[in-house]
């Protein structure tokens, strides 16, 4: 019962830190600063989204990573 339990917190960590993610992302695609290294993506815009930029794709990459590794193990977990 007390292995279930512990499941459980950590499922529930793993959701918030999804919810996190997909927040981020959707901030990504919204936030505008700055031009891109290639050029501009939306010359009509006054500046091109954050998410054009590699380090910032590079970061929802890794909160990506860090998310489904969890996932997919607790979903092993859950299984057994």
């Amino acid at each position: 019962m007390m292995n279930a339990a512990r499941l459980s917190v950590g499922v529930q960590g793993l959701a918030l830190s999804e919810v996190a993610y997909q927040n981020a992302v959707v901030y990504a695609k919204e936030r505008l600063a700055g031009r891109a290294l290639g050029g501009a993506k939306f010359p009509d815009k006054p500046a091109d989204p954050i998410i054009v930029h590699a380090d910032v794709r590079r970061m929802l990459m890794t909160m990506r990573a860090f998310n489904e590794a969890p996932a997919r193990w607790a979903m092993d977990r859950a299984q057994e």
